[in-house]
């Protein structure tokens, strides 16, 4: 570097001061403790930092040709020596430490190589005039500021070196990589700042600053900003080349470095002192005391910064008070809707030994500035948000406390919240609800949130033009009108509540009773069926009846009886209907047996008996004409005495009278059942009386019954007539006949 080295006397032992600065933090004084030490002492004239992976700092001494290692814990060693006045460090991707060995005043410069376990190449590689800044692009390049000349020069990680890669103003004195590979150079004797693009190509004066540029650094946003050691000042170039002096008034200032919160602090080599720049450009320029001639700066990991004094030859550490941390959090998650309300609450904890004063939460929307969201004079704050707006929206917790005097953000301490427009909506009523099958109802709908297309269950597609709509509706069934919507992406949404609407069927119910007819003391069944039902009765009672089904009930009256059936249910109510081909009526008759005697010699007297119903009648049967006669247990009146009476478990009796006749004469035929049953009796004779040939038509069916008399048609010849009955035991028939005959008529010559 371009300097008069000068010999300052310094304390080799570690001195804490403890100082109480003001700093600007966004907007407002904050008051904080810093504590600066004297952490190593390494010989005079050291001038250059750099930490490796492990936070091992690394020392260049000027005077001695050495580099000093020094650990975290301030163990202090050589790490290399026999060097050529070296000015400047860089580690490569590898760990391999590279040192810049300015040498003899006019004689090319070297490049020594260190690799982690501590063989040293002395001339790993010749360069330029003077070098004494170093740096690496992405591809493990390295690039050599000739700072006695106007060149830069290039050698790949093999070694193989472009003594004059590109040519830039008087005495590069810094160098830069921006984020795109472009390389920036601080001209200190031009006063200018040269751009090389990744191809080599170099804009010489790209921009022109203060005097004597000596340092550059990029913030996060890509903007460069230079020390300018002549003219006590910080230039500030945006990406674009647009030139500011972002702050002045400083003591020679020579070295630049931001910490992890994006501050900028400066090394004021004239007056050992450390000035900061907040992120709002607020300067204080004596920030921290130091050594003497403090030449370059550098952090650790863990945010301390690091200072060599060349003046002193020693280092000085610089911690902060432990900052304060803060945990944020949403009472509804990551996302909420529109018209949904959440709390944002914010929990700040104070570093060692410090106290929180005041918390506070900030709010940004879809990244633009920061506002206020209220703030409490306790550990705690809450904040209830709710908007109509969707968008993204980022909520800050921030503290005050004793040694953070303006409000901190902690690392972290943010939490984003996307707020969405809320899905569609629908909702259906039905009134009334429930119906009978023969009512109608309305069918109301409502939406809300703009759906893009409506479904009704059992309906169809309704139009979303307006957000309700009503019409009738008359199902024959129990119906769902669950409604589904969608929203601009096709997201679905049903819902189901209060859609059904209940229909009551009209009640129902048939009977019918079988056999039709019974004697008294048998039974007959009744069978009935109902359904929609919830009261069912049978007149006259049947005892406990069955709802909603098909049952059977067995029923014996004394009396013929009609049945009949009522049943009501949600749907009305409803008489019972006979089935086709059936009957509700079930009649009941008497088992009666019938009896014939004689009153006197010609009047014939009907007794009935019924042992099922406990009834005797007499009647009047018929009286005989005069010659004729009874006969006890007989309805026939006899003219002549009958024929002898057949002997059997049955027997019966057939007359005739008379039994010889002219040509073409009638008979009487009599016919009984004298002792026993018979289930039917006929009879019939030779000339077809008694049979469907026969010619009797005034009553031709009264040849078919237990007891007669029948008169015959007229008799031509010989005729013999058949009485046959049916026992009582379905099988035998009993049988008997008799004869007419026909008087042979002459004619005179």
């Amino acid at each position: 570097m371009l300097r008069n080295y000068r010999v300052n006397a310094h304390k080799t032992f570690a001195i804490i001061v403890t100082l109480l600065y003001m700093i600007i933090l966004f907007g407002s004084a904050v008051a904080y403790a810093v504590t600066v030490t004297t952490f190593a002492t390494v010989g005079t004239y050291s001038q250059a930092l750099a930490f490796d992976s492990a936070d091992n700092l690394y020392v260049v001494t000027v005077g001695s040709g050495t580099i000093s290692k020094i650990t975290p814990s301030g163990i202090v060693s050589t790490f290399a020596s026999s060097l050529n006045s070296p000015e400047a460090l860089a580690f490569d991707s590898s760990g391999n430490l590279y040192v810049a060995n300015r040498g003899a005043y006019g004689s090319n410069g070297t490049i020594s190589k260190i690799t982690p376990s501590g063989s040293v190449t002395l001339a790993w590689a010749t360069v330029g005039s003077g070098p004494s800044a170093l740096a690496f692009d992405s591809s493990g390049n390295l690039y050599v500021a000739n700072t006695s000349g106007t060149t830069i020069s290039k050698i790949t990680p093999s070694g193989s070196v472009t003594l004059a890669w590109a040519t830039v103003g008087t005495n590069p004195e810094a160098l830069a990589f921006d984020s795109s590979g472009n390389l920036y150079v601080a001209n200190a004797g031009s006063g200018t700042i040269s751009k090389i693009t990744p191809s080599g190509s170099v804009t010489l004066a790209w921009a022109t600053v203060g005097s004597f540029p000596v340092a550059l650094a990029f913030d996060s946003s890509g903007n460069l900003y230079v020390a300018n050691e002549g003219s006590g000042t910080i230039s500030k170039i945006t990406p674009s080349g647009i030139v500011s002096t972002f702050a002045s008034g400083f003591n020679t200032p020579y070295s630049l470095a931001f910490d992890s919160s994006g501050n900028l602090y400066v090394a004021n080599r004239g007056s050992g002192t450390i000035s900061k720049i907040t992120l709002n450009s607020s300067v204080t320029l004596t920030w921290a005391s130091v050594g003497t001639n403090p030449e370059a700066l550098a952090f650790d990991s863990a945010d301390n910064l690091y200072v060599v004094n060349e003046g002193s030859g020693t280092i000085s550490k610089i911690t902060f008070p432990t900052k304060p941390t803060a945990t944020i959090t949403s009472s509804l998650g990551a996302n909420m809707q529109v018209g949904q309300t959440s709390t944002i609450q914010s929990v700040a904890t104070p570093g060692s030994g410090d106290t929180i004063t005041n918390t506070e939460i900030t709010q940004s929307f879809n990244a633009g500035a920061q506002t206020n969201d209220g703030s409490s004079a306790s550990a705690t704050t809450t904040y209830s948000f709710s908007t109509t707006t969707p968008g993204t929206y980022i909520f800050y917790g921030n503290a005050e406390t004793t040694a953070y005097s303006s409000w901190y953000n902690p690392p972290g301490a943010s939490i984003v919240v996307t707020v969405t427009n809320p899905p569609p909506t629908c909702a259906i009523t039905l009134t009334p609800n429930p119906i009978d099958a023969s009512q109608s109802a309305t069918l109301s709908w409502t939406t809300t949130n703009s759906p893009q297309w409506l479904l009704i269950n059992n309906v169809g597609y309704m139009s979303t033009s307006t957000s309700s709509g009503s019409f009738t509706v008359t199902p024959s069934s129990t119906t769902d009108y669950t409604c589904t919507v969608a929203d601009a992406s096709n997201n679905q949404y049903s819902f189901p509540a209060n859609a059904t609407l209940t229909v009551y069927q009209l009640p129902m119910c048939t009977l019918a009773v079988a056999p039709s007819s019974i004697i008294r003391g048998n039974s007959a069944t009744l069978t009935y069926f109902s359904q929609n039902v919830t009261s069912f009765s049978i007149s006259p009672s049947i005892g406990t009846v069955t709802q909603n089904a098909t049952a059977t009930a067995s029923v014996s009256p004394t009396t013929s009886t009609t049945y009949a059936g009522s049943a009501s249910g949600p749907g009305g109510s409803a008489s019972c209907t006979i089935p086709t081909n059936s009957t509700s009526t079930l009649a009941v008759s008497c088992n009666a047996a019938t009896s014939y005697s004689c009153n006197g010699l010609s009047t014939i007297v009907q007794t009935s008996t019924s042992t099922s119903c406990a009834v005797t009648t007499n009647n009047s049967y018929g009286t005989c004409s005069s010659p004729g006669f009874c006969l006890a247990g007989d309805s026939t009146c006899y003219y002549t005495a009958p024929d002898p009476v057949p002997t059997g478990n049955q027997s019966g009796n057939l007359t005739l009278h008379p039994i010889l006749i002219p040509a073409g004469k009638p008979v009487t035929v009599y016919w009984d059942i004298q002792t026993g049953t018979a289930l039917n009796c006929s009879v019939s004779g030779t000339n077809n009386d008694g049979t469907p040939q026969s010619t009797d038509t005034a009553s031709p069916g009264a040849w078919n019954t237990l007891a007669g008399p029948e008169t015959t048609s007229p008799i031509e010849q010989q005729t013999i007539y058949t009485l046959s009955c049916l026992q009582d035991d379905g099988v035998t028939h009993y049988t008997q006949t008799a004869s007419v005959n026909v008087v042979p008529s002459y004619q005179e010559r």
